[in-house]
């Protein structure tokens, strides 16, 4: 509807584990950080099951070239020790966004969403909360977890192995 979103990952506190002053400079932060919010702005928080086989991949990989035992050794022992992470069933972790929209011109929103953030960042690093904006697949990818809550598949690894090539027709054209 010509609007201009972006999401945001934010890192989390351990706010409990705070002591009662560090929690209050939190609560200061984030009053003031919040009165600043001119745009539409949206919390959205998920778990996602830890999900290791990309870093598996990425060791098997580099331990392939390697011609130190030791070195190969010690991988296999990490390999194996993601791989028994990937077993547990209660393995998740909680993953906080937040969505920021405008109704500006592409551009203009583009520029002033880009800006928005770089404060937002900088205001959240005061109090060792990370900020990390979303790219397109990324974006795509939670939509994905989100609506297919049940599968392991990543839609990056779908699109590498061909699946914006498959086409399904009407049973007419058939």
């Amino acid at each position: 509807n010509g609007n201009r979103s972006i999401i945001v990952e934010l890192g989390s506190i351990e706010y409990r584990l705070l002591s009662d002053e560090e929690q209050n400079n939190i609560d200061v932060l984030l009053t003031k950080l919040s009165k600043t919010f001119s745009y539409q702005t949206q919390f959205f928080s998920t778990i996602e099951k830890i999900d290791t086989t990309d870093k598996v991949e990425k060791i098997r990989e580099n331990i392939d070239g390697q011609k130190n035992i030791k070195i190969k050794e010690y991988g296999e022992s990490i390999i194996e020790y993601l791989e028994d992470i990937m077993k547990e069933d209660n393995l998740y972790v909680r993953k906080n966004y937040i969505i920021i929209s405008s109704n500006e011109s592409f551009l203009k929103a583009d520029a002033d969403l880009e800006e928005f953030f770089q404060n937002l960042k900088y205001s959240l690093s005061s109090i060792r909360v990370s900020a990390r904006l979303l790219d397109d697949m990324e974006i795509i990818e939670l939509i994905h977890r989100e609506l297919n809550k049940n599968t392991n598949d990543k839609i990056r690894n779908i699109i590498k192995e061909g699946g914006l090539e498959f086409c399904v027709e009407a049973k007419s054209k058939t």
